[in-house]
């Protein structure tokens, strides 16, 4: 057996592997409302608008000179552009607008990585 690793959507690739077959799995959660990895898209709006939600914030390292990402307030509607009005579309995990929504979707994550776990996993 050689060991393989596996990148992508774990929501999705988790749905393709049989029960009880995989022997570990190693993940980083995102946290809640914590960074945006910038892999919206928008819809409608103004195509020319460097789009921007109203409560984006910056995160950053040694007193703020290197950024590490950005995200959203939490709680807060980021659904669209505060510029042009585009709509924000995208389905990574750790943006819910709910701490609720969250922990239900890691639930779910987590319901997936305890079906395809092997015993000995």
């Amino acid at each position: 057996m050689r060991p393989e690793v596996i990148e992508g959507d774990v929501r999705k690739v988790l749905k393709t592997f049989d029960d009880e077959s995989v022997q570990c799995v190693v993940t980083s959660p995102p946290y809640w409302g914590l960074r945006d990895y910038g892999t919206a898209t928008w819809e409608g709006g103004d195509e020319d608008c460097e789009h921007r939600t109203g409560d984006q914030v910056v995160q950053s390292l040694h007193g703020g000179k290197d950024t590490v990402g950005s995200g959203v307030r939490p709680g807060s509607d980021n659904s669209h552009c505060s510029k042009c009005g585009a709509k924000r579309i995208d389905a990574q995990l750790g943006l819910e607008p709910t701490p609720e929504e969250y922990v239900d979707k890691m639930v779910d994550v987590f319901r997936e990585v305890k079906r395809v776990l092997r015993k000995d996993g």
